[in-house]
């Protein structure tokens, strides 16, 4: 069970990963992104999938490009300290 939380906890980094590179460098394709950032051009396909699919990214035919950057930082932290209550709350007895 925990091996399937830390892959999404990885998972979830990754996307950050590519998020951050497109904010830094857009408009940005897969093959620049997969070098910047060292991770396989097939992970940053997925990534940004799932990042066009929750509308944060735009695919353009100059590279990949977003304008939520707004949205993203207003409530990241909130979410993040959310989720690592969650975290410190889970204990074995």
């Amino acid at each position: 069970m925990l091996r399937r939380v830390e892959k999404r906890i990885n998972m979830a980094q990754r996307h950050l990963e590519v998020f951050q590179t497109i904010l830094e460098k857009e408009p940005i394709g897969i093959m620049k992104i997969s070098k910047l950032i060292d991770y396989l051009s097939h992970k940053v396909h997925y990534s940004l999938q799932k990042l066009e699919e929750e509308n944060w990214v735009i695919p353009t035919t100059q590279g990949v490009t977003t304008d939520q950057i707004e949205p993203f930082i207003a409530d990241f932290d909130e979410r993040v300290d959310g989720v690592q209550k969650k975290l410190t709350k889970i204990e074995f007895s």
